[in-house]
């Protein structure tokens, strides 16, 4: 949102580590955004995303699905309550829970 709704640069660490303070993140959030081991992480998510061929950010996985690309707020409400309602193929429900 800060970046399509607002033209925030969230590759700036400065704008990302106030939002984050915003949103409750805490203040080492700019500390925690230049960690080695953030951006190793990140650089194994890339590598599974060039493997699986997904291009584009954002890019949300939910299940078995990914979005690609701005999506809207109505659109990702649907889908996450979609998925979030699915029972799995064979799972046994009972009061809400469902298990396989």
């Amino acid at each position: 949102m800060a970046y399509f709704s607002e033209g925030q640069d969230i590759g700036d660490v400065d704008v990302l580590a106030r939002i984050g303070k915003e949103m409750g993140l805490g203040d080492d959030v700019a500390t925690q955004l230049t960690d080695p081991a953030l951006e190793t992480a990140v650089a194994k998510d890339e590598q599974l995303a060039e493997y699986i061929g997904l291009r584009g950010v954002p890019l949300l996985i939910i299940g078995d699905k990914a979005l690609n690309g701005a999506v809207g707020t109505d659109t990702l409400v649907e889908i996450l309550q979609r998925h979030a309602t699915q029972v799995p193929d064979g799972a046994v429900c009972e009061n809400g829970v469902c298990s396989p």
